[in-house]
């Protein structure tokens, strides 16, 4: 008896910031548990790379990597859809599964909403987690989701898609009507490790005082998670003494933001890691 071949995916991962790289762990070690083989298309760059090895250490021997970007340091074929179909080409996968679809469907609903559809090569065989629909909660408002509404049904109908993962349960009901079959599901949005160290230690060791109310933080800082807000409102407060904010991850460079940080730091009253957290201080 003739078994049948290893299903082979195609994993997409353009970024490394933020909750990137953690996912893309997940999705890695979900895909391996699941007997697939898997080719990874990222940044490979020297810059990017110890990242993604660091994240991905106990799991390379299991894994194909592709960079997506040329030698000269620029994205393959000149933007992320068409390093996508050409890592997904190179790489002879059966599908793709791309991380974030975020990276690159704005583009493809803009485009297909005038007849551009993205390179033949993907049609059918694209699955991937949609972060932020945003389209989806207002389909015609702002005339910049009209756009995104008109090209999203016309890849829909064009079966561009194989499956969408949601992470919030009640956009599906938005799109039950939606003239597809396509397969849209839940995901909900995971966690890993371990996070049982005392209080205290962790913020001895953190370097916060141990009296504060901590107000966390977490990924990137800037206005899109309301930042601006926390910063103000605490500078803005009767009493700061019990206040505290904790920023893990890199900051933006929005001013008013960097200069509200500094003001509430020579205050004692936050702490700014503006950089890649690592595990060990994640668990912190």
């Amino acid at each position: 008896m003739i078994s049948s071949p290893q299903p082979h995916i195609l994993i997409f991962e353009p970024r490394i910031k933020g909750h990137h790289l953690k996912w893309l762990r997940y999705i890695t070690e979900d895909f391996i548990t699941a007997g697939f083989k898997l080719t990874l298309g990222v940044d490979w760059r020297p810059e990017s790379r110890s990242l993604i090895y660091n994240e991905l250490s106990n799991l390379m021997e299991k894994i194909t990597i592709l960079s997506i970007y040329n030698e000269a340091g620029k994205l393959r074929k000149g933007n992320k859809l068409k390093a996508l179909a050409d890592c997904f080409s190179e790489s002879r996968a059966q599908e793709v599964f791309v991380n974030n679809l975020d990276d690159i469907v704005s583009n493809c609903l803009r485009q297909a909403s005038v007849g551009i559809f993205p390179p033949k090569i993907l049609q059918g065989r694209v699955s991937g987690v949609y972060f932020r629909p945003r389209f989806l909660l207002n389909p015609v408002w702002p005339p910049g989701n009209l756009i995104k509404t008109i090209g999203f049904t016309r890849l829909l109908k064009k079966h561009w898609f194989k499956n969408i993962y949601l992470m919030d349960e009640y956009l599906l009901s938005n799109i039950q009507n939606q003239p597809t079959d396509q397969s849209f599901h839940f995901l909900p949005d995971p966690w890993s490790g371990d996070f049982s160290q005392p209080k205290d230690q962790a913020r001895e060791i953190l370097k916060i005082p141990l009296d504060k109310f901590v107000f966390l933080n977490y990924g990137i800082g800037d206005k899109r998670k309301g930042l601006h807000l926390v910063i103000s409102a605490m500078l803005e407060a009767s009493d700061k003494s019990r206040l505290f904010l904790l920023c893990a991850g890199q900051i933006s460079k929005n001013n008013n933001i960097r200069s509200g940080l500094d003001r509430l730091e020579r205050l004692g009253s936050a702490k700014v890691m503006d950089r890649y957290v690592s595990d060990v201080e994640e668990a912190l």
